[in-house]
This record gives structure tokens, sequence and C-alpha cells, in this order.
């Protein structure tokens, strides 16, 4: 065998070894390898589909407000299977700056999205067909709720989910209440008693809520605290109005000739003459002009009973938009607004220039450098009574406001009511403001100033000292 040379091939083995494979065993070693891949094919195939039929993709949240309405956090999100309507997944959105990301298996789903919860609850969040009722106390915080469809087929998805409040907000402000009462409710009916998560409204015909008013500080004044209802049940509202003295009670009432609607807010005031004369605006969806309502109860009420007042047969009467005999003047208290200014008279028709309660000190011009946005930021987040849509006093605005309050008395005046609805009081134009500067309010987007409580023009306004800022914000109304 000397010289006879054996020629040898390496081969890697499976397990990680090299060995030497003689020339003669090169058949035998490739068939093996064959068969050995073609069993890999397979096997690997069969994972791939298991695979397949398991796969999960990731989607993304968003969400994002209606119109005005205001986001609260936290913000809680459940993703319901569209067949079974079982809760497949949920979490929680804790503040603004949290972008949510759920795993979810392929199909498709009901996105639902829930905040301000605190005085709601969920029945059963493992059901799509679950419902958030009222909890033990009227809400105090306004229920947003948004929803979403979406399919899910193994890729990355995104899905924006649109909120917007679910609920009517009211307030009610009761004046010239007798010394002698001790105790005032007010009840709403028949209201909804739940919501559905698909957002329907629910009822089961006794759905009625009691509030209880407290006096104001202010005498004859007493207001119930701002509440959150579903809205009522039907295209009518009945409120009833039970005053306690010691042992005696006197109810009124009233029956509204529209319902409450959701995602409206309504500021009521009602006067106690011997019956009660109950004014109400409401506010369209993405805070539209007021539109004010004036109802009179009482006189034909059931006194000393605990039973609901009956329809009134000459409610037909009432005109659907708002009377009044004279129109406020200047710091008069009109709906619970202090009004600035009359804009325009046109028959029956007038304009009315509301101030805002607050004032703010050492704000910026459009003109500075570093806040140029100052005056609209405050302008964009005010909420007075449930109301947006505040904004800076353009130059025409300004001009009647300085015209309405040029004199100290007139200021005064404005200044009481303000003071009444604890607001902040004008300060005049003839005092100095903490940087030695006579005081000027902004207006024209924050680009020129103008005065109050003294004769003045307006004057483009300076790039680094600070002004004073009242908002202002108009409300159509129709006289007799």
């Amino acid at each position: 065998m000397k010289g006879l040379r054996h020629v040898f091939f390496m081969a890697k083995g499976l397990i990680g070894r090299t060995f030497p494979i003689e020339r003669k065993l090169l058949p035998v070693f490739t068939l093996f390898l064959i068969l050995f891949c073609a069993s890999c094919s397979s096997a690997w195939d069969e994972i791939l589909e298991e695979e397949e039929e398991g796969m999960e993709a990731n989607l993304t949240v968003r969400t994002r407000a209606s119109g005005e309405t205001k986001l609260v956090y936290p913000i809680q999100i459940y993703a319901y299977d569209a067949g079974s309507g079982e809760l497949v997944n949920e979490q929680t959105i804790e503040s603004a700056s949290d972008k949510l990301s759920m795993t979810l298996p392929d199909g498709d789903y009901h996105l639902v999205a829930l905040a301000g919860m605190d005085d709601y609850v969920l029945t059963d969040k493992m059901n799509y067909d679950g419902q958030i009722q009222i909890g033990e106390k009227a809400p105090e915080e306004a229920l947003i709720q948004g929803q979403a469809q979406v399919s899910v087929d193994g890729r990355q998805t995104t899905t924006e989910i649109i909120m917007s409040y679910q609920v009517a907000c009211v307030d009610l402000i009761l004046h010239e209440i007798p010394s002698e009462v001790t105790d005032v409710s007010v009840t709403l009916s028949p209201l909804h008693t739940a919501l559905s998560l698909n957002g329907e409204y629910a009822s089961d015909g006794n759905g009625k809520v009691t509030l209880t008013a407290s006096p104001s500080g202010t005498t004859g004044i007493w207001k119930v605290p701002r509440v959150y209802l579903f809205g009522s049940e039907g295209d009518q509202t009945i409120l009833t109005i039970t005053l306690y003295e010691d042992d005696e009670k006197t109810v009124f009432g009233h029956t509204l000739k529209q319902p409450l609607q959701p995602g409206i807010p309504y500021s009521i005031n009602g006067s106690y003459l011997g019956g009660f004369s109950l004014d109400g605006e409401l506010l369209l969806e993405d805070w539209a002009d007021v539109v004010s309502l004036r109802f009179d109860f009482g006189t034909s009420g059931p006194e000393d009973s605990d039973e609901e007042p009956e329809d009134d047969p000459d409610d037909d009467e009432h005109p659907s938009r708002p009377s009044l005999a004279d129109i406020p003047e200047p710091g008069d208290i009109y709906d619970g607004f202090v009004v600035g200014a009359v804009v325009s008279e046109d028959g029956d028709e007038a304009e009315l220039l509301l101030v805002s309660l607050s004032l703010w000190v050492d704000v910026a011009s459009a003109y500075n450098e570093d806040h140029p946005d100052e005056a609209s930021d405050y302008a964009s987040d005010y909420i007075e009574q449930g109301i947006g849509g505040w904004t800076i006093p353009t130059k025409e605005e300004a001009k009647l406001l300085s015209e309405a309050f040029a004199g100290m008395n007139d200021m005064d005046r404005c200044n009481q009511s303000l003071q009444e609805l604890s607001g902040d009081s004008w300060i005049a134009s003839t005092e100095e403001d903490g940087n030695g500067d006579l005081i000027r309010y902004l207006c024209a987007e924050g680009t020129y100033s103008y005065v109050i409580g003294k004769s003045g023009s307006q004057s483009k306004a300076g790039k680094t000292r600070t002004y004073f800022l009242r908002l202002v914000r108009r409300m159509s109304i129709t006289i007799e």
C-alpha cells in the first residue's frame, strides 16, 4: 500500500466537529445531506405555520379631543373582540406625553377610550355590552368617551380615537330666596341612567337626580354645585324646586319643552317672586354663541307636595328664545355673567359683550420676543361656567369697554357685579402697575392696548413692558 495516496475531503459535522471522508464514501454522504435538508425544511415550514396562526401585532393608539373638549388624565383604553364582545386587552394613558401601544392578535376590534371616570361606575368591563352608570353622588367631573373600529392583520397599525363629552353640564343659581328658608333642593327628571360602551344611552323610566343648593354668602342667593348628567330621556325636562322652612316645604315646578343634551352646558338662573322665574341658557357644541332661554314656573305648580308638577298648558305660549323687558346695561349681571357693553341692537335682537371674571396682570404683548403667545394662550384655555370661546378684545370691542367704563362710577358699578360673582375687579388706568407704568389693557390679539376708568386712546403695544388682560365673549339675546 506504499505510495497509495488516499484523498480525503474535510466535512463539517452536525455537532460542529470536522472529520475526513474518503472519496468512495462521498455519494453516500451526499444522499444523507439531501435527506437531512428535506427533513429540516419540512420542520421549519411547520414552525412558520404555527407562528402565523398565533401572530400578533402592535397597535398604536392616539387620542385627541373634538372641538374645545379638554382631555383629562388618566385615559383608559379597552380593546374588545368585534365578534365575541370580550375584552382582549386594556391599557392606561397617564399623561399627554404617553403614546399607548398594545399587542393584539389578528382580528377586528372595538376600541373604547374613557376619561373623567372618578364619579362613574363601569358595570362590566369584561364585555362590550357593559354600561357606565353614575356612582353614589351626582358627578362633579365630565365623562369623556371615544370609540374606534380597527382591524389587525399582523402589521404595525396606528389608529386615532376622537373623544368628546358624553354628559350635559348643569349650573343652577337661585336668587331672592327668603331669609326664612333653611334648605333648598332641585330635582331634574326624567333622565338617562346609563351610557353603553357603544355610545347608546339607556333609561329605566325613573331616572332623576336631586341636587342640594347652598347659600352663596350673598343675601338671597343659593347655588347648586356644577353637576354632569347623561341628559334627558325624551323631549322634555321637569325641574322641581323645593323650599324648606323648618317643618314646612313648598314645591315649585316647570316642564322644559326641550331635553338636556350631552355636550351642552346649561346655566340656569331662577328668581323667587312668590313663584319662580327661570332663565336658562344653552351653549351648542364647540361653544357656539349662547342662546338664552326664559321660563316661568311655580304659580300653578303643586304646593306642599312631594309629587312632580304636571305640564303647564300655557307653556306653548312661551317663546323658545330669550325675552327681556329691558336690555342689560354695562356692569349688569345677566345669566351669571357680567355685561361689559351692548354691541348692537336690531329690532328684537341684541348682542352683548360679556367680560371675564378673571383678570391677568404682567402679561406680555404679542411683540414680546420671549412670550409672544402669552395672552392668546390665556384666551384659548379660559373656561367660565363650563363655557369656552373667550377672546382678547378686538380694537372695536376695546373701544366699547373704554367708553362704557370711562368714569369711575361706571367702573365701580361693574366691579360690584364682578365681586358678587367672586371675580377680579377692574383697576383704573390712573393707577401704576408693579413696574411703575400706568395700567393699560391688551386688545387686538395683544398688539394694541386701551384704558379703563379714564378717557384715552388706544396705542400700539410695546415689546418690553407688560399689560393687564381681561377676556370677552359675545352673547346674542332676543328682547321684548
